[in-house]
Parts: structure tokens; sequence; C-alpha cells
């Protein structure tokens, strides 16, 4: 559990500690120099309790029941249910990034399939086409073949 001193603090300075710290995430050059940043800011704890948040909230976009989240992120109900009500709000956070994450999988995944589909019509660069029509139409018909 993390801690935060009991000695008040008063709002106006909290408000730029926290513009501070969102203004020098923002603007780190590289996702190299991001995670160096995040692993000498946070313990190692808080690094996992970060990333199962965003995990929980992640598999809450794509269908996954709280129960189901809890037994594969060995985290409490609460949790999952915290996150829950505040992927409910909106213009939440959480939602933002899900959406973003979502979709540089999708485009991810369209380049990968087209990556597949052109390797099945255009041979590699100097070998010849028949043999690459006779080498992808084999491998199609073994996967078609019942097991």
């Amino acid at each position: 559990m993390t801690q935060v001193s009991r000695r008040y603090l008063p709002p106006q300075v909290s408000a730029q500690i926290f513009d501070m710290f969102l203004s020098t995430l923002s603007s780190l050059p590289s996702p190299a120099t991001t995670a160096s940043f995040i692993e000498d800011l946070l313990s190692p704890t808080e690094q996992i309790m970060l990333g199962k948040r965003l995990s929980i909230a992640y598999m809450l976009k794509k269908g996954y029941s709280q129960r189901e989240i809890q037994n594969i992120l060995k985290v409490s109900l609460t949790t999952v249910s915290k996150i829950s009500l505040t992927m409910q709000k909106p213009n939440n956070g959480y939602e933002i990034v899900i959406d973003r994450m979502l979709k540089v999988q999708k485009i991810s995944d369209f380049f990968l399939k087209l990556d597949e589909k052109l390797d099945h019509v255009l041979p590699p660069r100097g070998a010849s086409w028949s043999a690459h029509y006779n080498r992808t139409n084999a491998e199609r018909a073994k996967k078609k073949r019942a097991f």
C-alpha cells in the first residue's frame, strides 16, 4: 500500500506537482526513456499494480466477466468493480487509452494479415513463380485437411 505524508499540502501545491508530473511523463521522447523513468520512479509493486489496473480495464472492454478478471489477474473483486465503475463515467481516461490500444492492435493485425496474404500471392525476390505457386497451394491444402 502506498503511503502519503500526513502533513498538510496546500491543494495548489499538490496541483502544481501533479501538472509537473504529467508534463514530464508526456514529454518523454521514446518508449525506452519512458520505461527507464517509470522503473526509477515506481517500485516493482507499484508497477505491477498499475499494470494490473490497465489490464483490468482492457479485459472489461474486451467483455471478460469481473469474476474471470479476478481469477486471471489475481486481484480483488473490489478492485475490478472500482475500475468498472470508473469506466462507466463519461470521458474517463481508461476508455481513451483502451480505445487507442485496440486501434493499434487492429492496425497491427491488419498488416500481419496483409503480409501473410502477400506471401501467398507474390513469390520472394528471385524465386520462380511456378515453385512459389506449387508451395503455397501445398500449404493451403495441408491447412484444409481434416484431422
